[in-house]
């Protein structure tokens, strides 16, 4: 007969053995979204402009091409007009094109050099990204981690909502700051610690209500020496309309399904640091290595000078990592 340690160990290499479908369809499609020719590992910086009128150039002295919209020795210029047409114009070359929104464009004679545009109606504002192919680490940046599925990190949670919500100031990877609403809060236990984790809404309206997800972010005792040490994402993926959800209600929460932001692997986003500490080291989902320290003061620190950089615990602490 076997004892019940046996059997409890039994379904544990089962698990981590044969992890859900779901889970390994999830990771599958995760790196594939980095192999991509363009993706989140070689974006180098993003900017809004106007979609009426406005203009910014492209920095390319520094170690990754950036965007600059005062810059008198950049020969790359991108324009918009009054009539949604986009303009890139570069002096060097002496070529001029036009890009369409949503799709990928490559700077002629510059065969590396990619622009990738996105229209915000809801801000009147193009969003956009320069992608720079001929980064040296750029394979390593590719190259995803993750730790085998455990399903004691999967766990049920209660879905609390704030009457009335609470503005709060958000600090970002590149040193700015965002106010956004902390509508809710979920509410578990995990490694047999009671949690919390606040719920944000990152849009510009309430559009969040029609969305099946809400996205979590923090940090743990693993970030810096087996995780990112910004903290990472977990998306909280609902049968229904976020809104729909009841106060109260009983939810899955399985961090095997964590992520890194794109900050990660990319001087080209400015991702939102988490303000909750989860007292215990969450080794599930994405994992992160190889990493070297850096003391110092977050505030104004740009992630433009760096390849990696993030905050561990507080905002005293920031990680460098290289691959």
């Amino acid at each position: 007969m076997h004892s019940l340690f046996q059997i409890v160990v039994s379904l544990f290499i089962f698990s981590a053995q044969n992890p859900p479908p779901d889970w390994v369809k999830w990771k599958k499609e995760s790196q594939e979204s980095f192999d991509k020719k363009l993706s989140a590992p070689t974006a180098t910086h993003h900017i809004y402009i106007s979609d009426k009128a406005g203009s910014t150039f492209i920095d390319m002295s520094g170690k990754y091409p950036r965007f600059s919209k005062d810059c008198k020795n950049c020969e790359i210029q991108l324009t918009t007009g009054a009539d949604q047409k986009i303009t890139l114009v570069d002096k060097k070359y002496n070529t001029k094109i036009e890009i369409l929104v949503d799709q990928e464009v490559m700077i002629p004679k510059r065969e590396n050099l990619f622009v990738t545009s996105f229209h915000a109606k809801e801000k009147n504002e193009y969003r956009f990204f320069i992608h720079d192919l001929s980064q040296k680490d750029l394979s390593q940046k590719r190259k995803r981690n993750f730790f085998a599925y455990d399903p004691d990190w999967k766990v049920k949670g209660r879905m609390k909502w704030l009457k009335p919500s609470k503005k709060v100031t958000i600090q970002r990877s590149d040193g700015s700051t965002k106010e956004v609403d902390h509508f809710a809060q979920l509410e578990f236990v995990l490694a047999g610690q009671k949690q919390t984790l606040a719920i944000y809404n990152f849009m510009e309206n309430d559009s969040y209500k029609d969305i099946p997800m809400a996205l979590l972010i923090f940090r743990d005792l693993s970030n810096g020496k087996k995780t990112y040490g910004a903290g990472r994402f977990l998306n909280l993926q609902f049968d229904r309309k976020l809104g729909e959800v009841k106060d109260g209600e009983e939810l899955n929460v399985d961090f095997n399904f964590t992520y890194n932001p794109p900050c990660a692997v990319s001087t080209g986003y400015h991702c939102p640091l988490p303000r909750d500490l989860l007292n215990t080291e969450v080794l599930a989902g994405e994992s992160f290595t190889k990493l070297c320290y850096y003391q110092g003061n977050l505030t104004g620190l740009l992630s433009r000078d760096f390849d990696h950089l993030s905050a561990s615990s507080g905002q005293s602490v920031i990680f460098l990592y290289f691959h």
